[in-house]
């Protein structure tokens, strides 16, 4: 019995080692490469010449199509639900609007923290004010959980509803017979994607202004080499910490406002984490590879970052679009190797349940033309009333 326990739990610790290996050493620096090939390719070929209109072409054209993508979103999903039984055909086109949201949102960053480079200079007193604007924004509304990034957040390729990419904070949905609901939705998506985005943008690039300000920014290696080895290991040790965390506020659940509190400066420890994790990556890819030619660094992160998400079936961790709540949406450590083998032994591309999924898949596409036929009943009538 005894010998039996140990196995167990020596299996469950080198489980979740290489679970945190695969998150930590292979898909968050894939997000990382995706990130910044994107970016040296915009810059190279997005009106290199003029970088002020090129960013304001960038944050326009990522905002507009975010926007437009949330509003067509359950279309989207409803011709995914029919085309289901083409699996290759399905698996492309998501691979594919995945891969769209995630080079039009990084063009929102892009755009946007080009522009405050412009419009509000570079120096570690203007990047603490324009922070203090931000978490102005973020606090009351209780998104400080709102700037983490891999490897705290992970999205699968593999979700039920696959092109539900971009949420709003208050997840307001389109009335059928209200035209108030429908300002209401609107002014939702308004507010999420002009205010809030940009206050996590303006968050982000502050902390990396007073990291770069802080640290040598005449090396580079060695400033990357720390900034990564800083965010690593705090990000191991917020993991070791979590579940004491969770029982801290689970104690403070009476005092609302205490555990609030409580959670947010957890959350704002794991976001100086992940930052300075990614910022460390970020310039060992730029001093590691290609550090001569920009454009051929560009191509190799873009495509190697990109394929290694769509083998790894996260690729719309890059491109989606969450507005998690500081106090209600706490996160578990997130785990891959555990989706992987459920998707693998009875998920949604299991052979074994094929039929049934699409009887189940039938049942919805007609649940819905139903509902569709009853609100344009309803609206009829109160046309003719």
């Amino acid at each position: 019995m005894g010998e039996s326990c140990c196995r167990d739990i020596l299996r469950k610790l080198v489980y979740k080692f290489f679970d945190l290996f695969v998150i930590l050493f292979i898909i968050t620096p894939a997000c990382v490469f995706t990130w910044r090939g994107t970016w040296i390719l915009m810059d190279s070929y997005l009106l290199s010449s003029t970088p002020k209109y090129s960013y304001w072409i960038s944050y326009t054209a990522g905002i507009s199509y975010c926007i437009c993508c949330h509003f067509f979103q359950d279309v989207l999903n409803r011709i995914r639900i029919k085309l289901r039984k083409y699996q290759i055909v399905n698996v492309f086109l998501t691979r594919l609007y995945y891969y769209a949201a995630a080079i039009f949102g990084i063009n929102v960053w892009r755009g946007a923290w080009g522009l405050l480079d412009i419009y509000l200079g570079k120096g570690i007193e203007k990047a603490v004010i324009s922070s203090l604007v931000g978490f102005a924004v973020l606090i009351p509304l209780r998104g400080i959980n709102n700037l983490s990034f891999p490897p705290s957040f992970l999205s699968f390729d593999w979700q039920d509803n696959q092109f539900d990419l971009f949420h709003t904070r208050f997840e307001r949905k389109e009335g059928d017979a209200s035209f108030v609901d429908d300002l209401k939705h609107i002014g939702d998506v308004l507010f999420s994607y002009l205010l809030l985005i940009l206050a996590d943008i303006t968050i982000w690039r502050s902390l990396w202004e007073c990291i770069d300000a802080l640290l040598d920014p005449n090396d580079p290696v060695m400033t990357g080499i720390v900034s990564a080895s800083y965010g690593y290991l705090m990000f191991l040790f917020l993991f070791v910490l979590n579940p004491f965390v969770q029982r801290a506020a689970v104690k403070l659940s009476r005092f609302w406002l205490l555990r609030l509190l409580f959670l947010q400066f957890y959350a704002f420890i794991k976001f100086t984490a992940i930052n300075s994790m990614w910022r460390g990556v970020w310039y060992i890819l730029d001093t590691h590879v290609f550090p001569h030619n920009e454009h051929y660094r560009g191509i190799v992160a873009h495509v190697v970052g990109v394929s290694v998400l769509i083998i790894m079936g996260t690729m719309r961790s890059v491109g989606e679009v969450v507005f998690s709540i500081d106090g209600v949406d706490e996160f578990e450590p997130v785990s891959y190797l555990s989706h992987l083998r459920k998707i693998c032994s009875n998920g949604q591309y299991s052979l074994v349940s094929t039929k049934d999924r699409h009887e189940q898949e039938a049942c919805q596409i007609a649940a819905q033309d139903s509902e569709v036929d009853d609100n344009n009943a309803i609206n009829n009538n109160g046309v003719n009333a």
